[in-house]
């Protein structure tokens, strides 16, 4: 299958918004505001995999630059969605190899994501990628606190 990892651009927007609903159950995210993102948030990067002029697959990395690291900014990735019909056949691979190579233009110590207790799928894939889990208690703060 002939499918290609690329830096997302605008015209790839309505798919990119499509995933989003899927991974964010109707994501809070529009046309306009993903339009900006890729226009002018220098600290986003942003590959899809694209098949057949669709992008059936993407990946979000974010960069955080630190005072307290001098020669490194820490990189992590936010996102990491293939269509279901598009699964298991190395896609998802492809996309977090490009985004670790972009990421090495940044000096990382690390590269850190986040997934769910309860995502085991995603937990193996990034096992078998070369995660290791650490442990970490993470607090989050509402808004509405």
């Amino acid at each position: 299958m002939d499918v290609t990892i690329r830096k997302a651009q605008v015209r790839d927007i309505p798919d990119i918004i499509k995933m989003n609903n899927v991974m964010n159950e109707e994501g809070p995210s529009t046309f306009e505001h993903m339009k900006e993102s890729l226009e002018n948030n220098q600290s986003e990067i942003v590959f899809v995999a694209v098949h057949n002029g669709t992008a059936i697959g993407l990946i979000c990395g974010q960069l955080h630059p630190s005072i307290c690291y001098a020669n490194s900014t820490q990189c992590e990735v936010m996102e990491l969605f293939v269509r279901e019909d598009y699964r298991r056949i190395g896609i998802a691979t492809k996309l977090i190899k490009r985004l670790e190579l972009e990421f090495q233009k940044y000096n990382p110590q690390e590269i850190y994501l986040q997934t769910g207790k309860k995502n085991v799928n995603a937990q193996k894939f990034y096992e078998n990628n070369g995660y290791t889990v650490r442990e970490r208690i993470v607090y989050l703060k509402n808004k509405n606190s």
